[in-house]
């Protein structure tokens, strides 16, 4: 038996890596779930999907208005074609390697914000509009990581967004200074949605490892309760409400007959009693002789308890 407050224990120190003890990066080949494993897959594959969202507009789109929106569509196609190619190569790791996960979520996430940093580049900087979705890369990022890195990522894109910015301003013919205020506003942003969504995830993740744990505590005890059934002397027999049995032990067996024609009519009168007991609205703990009938013309009287 596990005791009170146990799963939440294991799960805290799991998810916070200064409360395990060993080296300082232990946390780095942890074991996680297999949720957390198939998010990471799923999330490189919507990438990909975007990516090539991207290409087909593109290649596909020919409108003016997406002409002076691009500052540099070449510079736009080979990120998002090396976008691609960097998330089907973490897709391949995936599939084969299912160690090192916070390794395997860190390169993708930096892969992500640099491809979308060099895009917000091409698309006339972070006035065009896509640095907004530097907030979603590290969101999306800072939910399967630990607190720790989540600041990593949202530190990371601020910096890159200010680079961005800082680039802008020195090959600007103007003196504005408003795109330095649009890298700081999304980089707090950036801040606060990593460890708004990182506290969450981890929650989550607290409440499926308590979950698991408690699901593997029933069934101990549920595998306990039916071997001490089956040796029990006395007859158990499990009628639901329904009027089906859903359990029977050897020695219930041994009542109820062992050709088939006494079995079922000595289990049609023990689910007729059951039906009145239930009717009647008494509680637990009633008894009642039965007569069941036999092939042999013998009766069996049975003693039984709801």
């Amino acid at each position: 038996m596990t005791p009170p407050g146990a799963e939440q224990s294991r799960s805290s120190q799991s998810d916070d890596p200064a409360s395990r003890s060993g080296s300082p990066y232990d946390w780095i080949f942890q074991q996680v779930s297999d949720s957390q494993w198939l998010a990471l897959s799923r999330t490189a594959s919507v990438r990909i999907l975007i990516a090539v969202i991207v290409l087909a507009v593109l290649w596909l789109g020919e409108s003016r208005w997406m002409r002076d929106w691009l500052s540099d569509p070449a510079l736009l196609t080979q990120a998002a074609a090396l976008y691609i190619l960097g998330n089907v190569l973490a897709l391949v790791v995936l599939t084969s390697l299912r160690r090192g996960f916070h390794i395997q979520l860190a390169a993708q996430a930096l892969l992500e914000l640099a491809a979308l940093i060099v895009m917000v580049h091409a698309t006339g900087g972070l006035r065009g509009g896509l640095g907004v979705l530097m907030v979603a890369s590290v969101a999306v990022s800072a939910a399967g990581s630990t607190r720790l890195m989540a600041a990593s990522f949202a530190a990371t894109a601020s910096l890159l967004m200010l680079g961005e910015a800082a680039l802008w301003w020195l090959q600007s013919d103007t003196s504005d200074s408003g795109v330095m205020m649009i890298a700081g506003l999304v980089g707090g942003a950036c801040f606060v949605t990593a460890m708004l969504v990182n506290w969450l995830a981890t929650q989550l993740r607290r409440q499926e490892g308590i979950a698991r744990a408690r699901g593997e505590d029933l069934r101990n005890q549920l595998a306990v309760t039916a071997r001490v059934v089956a040796e029990l002397d006395q007859g158990v027999l499990v009628v639901s409400s329904d009027a089906k049995v859903r359990a029977v032990n050897p020695a219930a067996r041994e009542l109820l007959g062992s050709s088939e024609a006494s079995t079922a009519a000595a289990l049609e009168g023990i689910i007729r009693a059951c039906a009145q007991w239930r009717d009647s609205g008494e509680s637990g703990g009633l008894q009642r002789e039965l007569l069941l009938p036999s092939t042999g013309g013998n009766a069996t009287r049975i003693l039984v308890r709801f």
